[in-house]
């Protein structure tokens, strides 16, 4: 800064007035705040004045405890700034690290599911098989049964429609056919093994007679009696 009345050249870094090129710019007026002459103390009449080079070792000074400041200001933004970006890796660390573990955890429920899956798939299977075989196995003895019963009943009536004639016939296959006839008929038939659920047939309201009615035909008394013609 210069005084309005020494129009000084700082732009060109000279120490000299424009108006007094003989005289260096070696005084500083505190109060104008800008370096003068000796030839112009006169217009500063009342005002401070220092040498300009105290002023300026004064300057220096302030500008160094500015500059210290800064700079500790500096430092402390610098550090915050290294705080925060290590707070940035640490979110960016965690949240790679979430992933991972939230990718892990449902691998690892996946997995169970898929095994508890295929057990229970493997169970059902194996269900299946014995139901099956349990059922293949009741059919082939119901079938079995039905059958016997089949040839039984043809016997049966084949042989109580012979006439007098074979009436021998009669007789000999009466017992074997009776106790056949009843065993099937008071058969139980289970429907599953090792369970109480059965198919039961009841007798005829005239099959209790029929034994007596077979051995009157034939001429012969109910087994057991003793007495036969």
């Amino acid at each position: 800064l210069a005084c309005a009345d020494c129009e000084t050249s700082v732009a060109q870094h000279t120490r000299t007035c424009s108006k007094h090129a003989s005289l260096d710019l070696r005084i500083y007026c505190n109060t104008c705040s800008c370096a003068i002459t000796a030839a112009t103390l006169a217009t500063h009449t009342g005002h401070t004045h220092v040498l300009l080079s105290q002023a300026a070792s004064k300057h220096a000074a302030e500008l160094m405890v500015h500059a210290d400041v800064v700079a500790k200001l500096q430092k402390n933004l610098d550090a915050s700034v290294g705080m925060l970006q290590n707070h940035e890796a640490q979110v960016l660390e965690a949240e790679k690290a979430g992933k991972l573990q939230i990718k892990t955890h449902f691998t690892h429920l996946v997995n169970t599911c898929r095994s508890r899956q295929q057990e229970l798939t493997r169970q059902l299977e194996t269900l299946r098989g014995e139901k099956l075989s349990m059922l293949s196995h009741q059919r082939l003895g119901l079938q079995a049964a039905a059958a016997d019963m089949r040839k039984g009943v043809e016997q049966a009536r084949r042989v109580a429609r012979s006439d007098d004639r074979n009436s021998l016939e009669l007789v000999r296959g009466f017992n074997g056919l009776d106790t056949a006839l009843t065993a099937l008929l008071h058969k139980d038939y289970p429907l599953a093994p090792h369970c109480s659920g059965a198919i039961a047939f009841e007798a005829a309201p005239d099959a209790a007679s029929l034994p007596a009615q077979l051995a009157s035909h034939a001429g012969v008394s109910k087994k057991g009696d003793g007495s036969q013609t």
